[in-house]
């Protein structure tokens, strides 16, 4: 036999014991897999990737004892009919587990490291849980990681609970149905654009219409999103044909305004 080639260690044990917490958290897949496969009794960490135009599609699953890789797709290269790789490769990666654990008995995860703590945060925010947060999780860090900040994002407004997301991701909040208007009635003074940011880069797609290749428009406020009016190069942005070169984009809303400066390649 070849001599066994010395491995390297890429990432540390705590960090490898993260990543697959993350991974084989069910509740964390759902969103996406919901109850699809791949669902198991035991844990398993699990990545899917589905490849542009559906040509084909990958899953790998991990354990202490097995890791197991699947490929779906068509061997003359032709996309598939729109499948991706939770109902493509994942039912494959199960299958292969249900059967290592029918032969050699359920795998289990790997050994959990002596530097992983758990730590009580906000179950919305992440951070120490303040005095307004509803709801509270337990959750595992590598350990001096543990968020030491207070919860700002909980609070109260005019004797009533209000939750003051980041401009960041209010857009996101906003498509959820979960943001709700200051109690308050406090209102923003201006405008300013979220995304895409200044000197952003975005490549165009030869195989893609080029009027559907805009990058997401966000601006602050972000609650109210139909009276920002954009536009790109001077040009209603639902009129704009994205170009080689460098473009400004800019955001008007109650007479404030923003730009920035991207490029398309």
């Amino acid at each position: 036999e070849p001599p066994p080639v010395p491995g390297k260690r890429i990432f540390s044990p705590e960090i490898a014991y993260l990543i697959f917490d993350i991974l084989s958290d069910p509740d964390a897949r759902r969103p996406m897999f919901g109850n699809l496969p791949p669902v198991f009794s035991f844990p398993v960490a699990i990545k899917t990737g589905t490849t542009r135009a559906y040509t084909d599609n990958l899953a790998f699953g991990v354990t202490k004892e097995f890791t197991v890789g699947a490929w779906a797709g068509n061997f003359d290269g032709k996309p598939t009919e729109g499948v991706m790789a939770m109902l493509g490769a994942a039912p494959l990666v199960r299958a292969a587990f249900a059967t290592l654990a029918t032969h050699y008995g359920e795998p289990t995860p790997p050994a959990r490291p002596d530097d992983i703590v758990e730590a009580e945060v906000c179950a919305v925010s992440g951070m120490s849980p303040g005095p307004h947060c509803r709801t509270h999780k337990h959750e595992r860090f590598l350990r001096g990681t543990v968020p030491t900040a207070t919860c700002s994002w909980h609070r109260e407004a005019c004797g009533q609970p209000y939750t003051e997301y980041p401009e960041d991701i209010r857009g996101w909040v906003r498509s959820r149905g979960l943001l709700r208007p200051n109690p308050c009635g406090e209102h923003p003074d201006s405008v300013k654009i979220l995304f895409p940011t200044a000197g952003a880069h975005f490549f165009l797609d030869p195989q893609r219409p080029v009027e559907q290749q805009i990058p997401p428009l966000r601006a602050a406020p972000v609650d109210r999103p139909s009276e920002i009016s954009w536009t790109i190069d001077g040009v209603p942005v639902d009129r704009y044909h994205p170009s080689p070169g460098k473009h400004l984009v800019r955001a008007e809303w109650d007479g404030k305004s923003d730009e920035v400066s991207i490029e398309f390649d």
